[in-house]
């Protein structure tokens, strides 16, 4: 998601996560007012 955001000119800032910080948890789009976020324990 957050690529297709990007590729239409959002700013897109991502969360990693604590334990893998290849794994992505959350992206905020701020224009738009919206974060995502993975809730899920590790």
């Amino acid at each position: 998601m957050g690529k297709e955001m990007v590729s239409r000119g959002y700013d897109i800032e991502y969360h990693h996560c604590s334990f893998d910080v290849n794994s992505i948890d959350g992206v905020v789009i701020k224009d738009l007012e919206i974060g995502l976020v993975d809730g899920t324990a590790p």
